[in-house]
């Protein structure tokens, strides 16, 4: 007996969306999304991201004479993980191409700290709306405290700022800002959370915040500002009740 698949809304990649999902659901496996993954790809899950650079995989062939080394590496390291995983491309600042209560977990990693804090509303209410009943998200973002606690020891704000990446200290060139657009958001940080400001985000969703070892999310490497050789990550696990 063929499963229940359920509806796709309409993206540029919906035949891309059915058949991995048609292909999870046929192995009996839970839905679990990894939202914005970049070239950060897991097993079991469906892999979501739409970096320029992935956008460029398939015309790397041609276009690798004409990039800087630093944009190959970029490009090269998303077909690598197009290699190992289903990687789909699709602008995860809208509605994700999957029906009401039809997934079971999310993981959500240095995303939400590149949007306006109403867009990320937006996003967390789209996960709301496609999760099951009990279905959970793991939100990954750069924890404001703990860069604001080390500058209450440094006092350098020139550290601060570059740290946080909430600006940088000269213009981006031209094919950065343009590959930002193209790929729909930034590298700059748009607005930044401590655990009290995160959790009042989702709440005002209608999540509820649970223990991290309720959720199925693997352990992942925290990120580290490399100087300081600081885990600057907050993590917070919440529920769909």
């Amino acid at each position: 007996m063929v499963p229940y698949l359920p509806s796709i809304v309409e993206t540029e990649n919906v035949q891309d969306s059915i058949n991995t999902l048609y292909s999870f659901l046929m192995q009996n496996k839970k839905v679990m999304l990894n939202v914005a993954s970049g070239v950060f790809v897991m097993e079991d899950y469906i892999n979501i991201d739409n970096s320029a650079f992935l956008m460029l995989t398939p015309y790397y062939f041609f276009l690798r004479f004409f990039l800087k080394k630093s944009y190959r590496v970029r490009v090269e390291e998303f077909i690598e993980a197009k290699k190992r995983t289903e990687l789909i491309r699709s602008d995860c600042r809208k509605p994700l191409p999957f029906s009401h209560n039809s997934v079971d977990h999310i993981f959500c990693s240095h995303f939400l700290e590149h949007l306006y804090r109403d867009d990320a509303k937006e996003v967390l209410k789209g996960f709301h709306t496609i999760l099951k009943t009990g279905g959970t998200v793991r939100i990954v973002v750069p924890d404001i405290k703990v860069y604001v606690d080390h500058y209450n020891i440094t006092k350098d704000a020139d550290e601060f700022i570059e740290g946080t990446t909430l600006s940088w200290p000269k213009r981006p060139s031209f094919l950065f800002r343009l590959f930002s657009v193209v790929g729909g958001f930034g590298l700059t940080h748009l607005w930044m959370y401590d655990r009290a400001s995160l959790t009042k985000l989702v709440e005002e969703v209608g999540f509820s915040v649970i223990p991290l070892e309720q959720t199925p999310s693997p352990t992942v490497e925290s990120y580290k500002m490399v100087a300081q050789k600081m885990d600057v990550n907050l993590h917070l696990a919440v529920i769909k009740k």
